[in-house]
């Protein structure tokens, strides 16, 4: 997945897809944009391997 800050029925579409997102293995923020995303997708998948630039994992992901 790439990150977004899912919501609402969308939200609710991605966990029924995914196991109720257990099943979701990584993250990948393909640019230094997503950082705005990164919080709530450690949250949501906090078993996620998490893949992005420095300014991603030094913000959000600790």
């Amino acid at each position: 997945m790439d990150s977004y800050s899912l919501t609402g029925d969308v939200r609710d579409e991605v966990m029924a897809l995914t196991n109720n997102g257990q099943d979701v293995e990584a993250v990948l923020n393909v640019h230094p944009f997503h950082t705005v995303h990164c919080a709530q997708m450690a949250k949501d998948f906090p078993q996620a391997t998490f893949y992005g630039s420095s300014r991603h994992h030094k913000k959000h992901l600790k």
